[in-house]
């Protein structure tokens, strides 16, 4: 049996995390692409945000909190390399 107050739970802290990375790092390190690598930090955080709406509300048939040009920006096999193009 799923136990719905911890997966809220788990939620919350993931995002409050995300958020703490997000205050705590420059935007040199947030937007930086490593070599070898399609996407960056932010991009990460946008998937997971994605990702979580989807899970959550989406496959619930909730309306997500999520514009979705939001969702297109940080799909699978969407780039930071795209965006303003």
């Amino acid at each position: 049996m799923i136990n719905v107050h911890f997966e809220c739970e788990i939620l919350r802290a993931s995002r409050n995390r995300l958020l703490q990375l997000i205050e705590t790092s420059g935007n040199e390190i947030l937007f930086k692409i490593p070599a070898g690598f399609n996407n960056n930090i932010i991009w990460q955080i946008g998937h997971c945000i994605t990702s979580q709406q989807r899970h959550v509300y989406m496959r619930s048939g909730l309306p997500m909190y999520i514009s979705k040009a939001f969702m297109e920006s940080f799909e699978i096999g969407s780039s930071p390399r795209s965006w303003g193009n």
